[in-house]
């Protein structure tokens, strides 16, 4: 039985194995998603001009297909940025490369200082692409500068929860403790703030401060911009940092997990004739050993039995032979007191009739003694 249980075991160990892999391998391949044909050398466009001033920067893109398509370029949000390409061919394994221009000042139009976003979108028949732009436009007279810091931690948020920046604020001009306006503003990649604070700090030199940046419950999931300016006069200074606002992980129950993956189903399906199947054999296992240990206990309390009669038998034994002995050693000793007892009463009676026998003899000779002083008188 024992030998038929623990094959029945491996059986189902091995099939599991074999479906679990299976289903997996096939299932995966379906979950598979097509490779991206497009490739962006920048993940992020991060700029940083004066007031005024004109900037020119470039991008690559590479097509790592295996054929040639159109890509149609569309600027969000930042109306003094242009491209030198809206739409393109890029044949197979070509690279197109791009020119950005930031133009901060436009005939007489100029750009306030301050920070921009928005968003660089290609386009192509089967897939879209966006490469975010942040664009920092700090006053031509710049007497501050600032250095933000987001830990690693923070750069990944989940709603409702909270991180940290370090903020480093250095006096360029040496202009004395100077009383400085210091904003703080979450923005999406759309340039749309969500979330502004502001306060006074006196700079002297150079100043360090960590501040907190607590996520909203209600905001929606995606890519933002924490963004810290300094402002003195007419001296603004900017600095920013990428940041993601994820969902908290939705508790989703194994059911709804795995109602719509076949393999899942299967595996648990084995899994679950696989802990019955062990617990059945964990159980009669168990119920023959407790059987047997029943079997073994009751041998060994009759051998114990067995021990304690013999040992009673023998104590018995040892103590009717102690009694006997004492009563034969008690008859023993009585029957010598009484013929002590005999003894005594012959040698008494014996010594009485010596002793008249020689009462007797001393009367005779008192008698001869008499008769003869008479005879011999006469």
């Amino acid at each position: 039985m024992k030998k038929r249980a623990k094959f029945a075991t491996l059986i189902i160990v091995l099939v599991l194995i074999i479906s679990s892999s299976y289903f997996y391998y096939s299932g995966s391949k379906k979950e598979i998603k097509k490779e991206s044909q497009l490739n962006i050398d920048q993940f992020l466009i991060k700029v940083l001009i004066k007031e005024g001033s004109n900037f020119t920067t470039q991008l690559k893109v590479m097509n790592v297909g295996d054929k040639g398509f159109s890509v149609k370029a569309e600027i969000k949000n930042l109306d003094f940025l242009s491209i030198s390409k809206e739409e393109f061919y890029i044949d197979y394994g070509q690279t197109m490369t791009l020119d950005l221009k930031f133009a901060a000042k436009k005939g007489d139009l100029t750009k306030a200082p301050g920070l921009y976003s928005g968003k660089l979108v290609f386009v192509t028949d089967n897939e879209r692409k966006e490469v975010p732009v942040i664009v920092a436009i700090e006053s031509e007279d710049t007497l501050f500068s600032i250095n933000l810091n987001m830990p690693f931690e923070s750069r990944r948020l989940k709603k409702g929860s909270s991180g940290f920046a370090s903020v480093n604020v250095y006096n360029l001009k040496k202009i004395g403790p100077a009383n400085v306006l210091m904003s703080y503003y979450i923005s999406d990649t759309n340039g749309n703030k969500i979330i502004t604070e502001s306060e006074s700090a006196v700079i002297e030199d150079k100043t360090t401060f960590t501040k907190t940046i607590t996520i909203p419950e209600n905001i929606l999931a995606g890519e933002y911009i924490y963004a810290v300016a300094a402002k003195y006069g007419s001296s603004t200074s900017v600095a920013s940092n990428l940041f993601e606002i994820i969902e908290p992980p939705a508790e989703i129950s194994f059911i709804d997990e795995c109602v719509n993956k076949p393999y899942c189903l299967l595996s648990s399906l084995i899994i679950l004739l696989l802990i019955i199947s062990t617990v059945q054999y964990i159980y009669f296992t168990l119920e023959i050993s407790q059987i047997g240990r029943v079997k073994a206990k009751n041998e060994k309390a009759k051998k114990e039995a067995k021990e304690v009669a013999r040992t009673s038998a023998k104590i018995k034994s040892f103590l009717s032979i102690i009694v006997h002995g004492f009563y034969n050693y008690l008859a023993s000793f009585y029957r010598i007191l009484r013929r002590l007892r005999r003894l005594l009463a012959l040698k008494i009676r014996e010594s009485k009739k010596a002793i008249k026998k020689a009462i007797r003899m001393v009367g005779k000779n008192k008698t001869i003694c008499f008769f003869a002083s008479k005879w011999k008188w006469i």
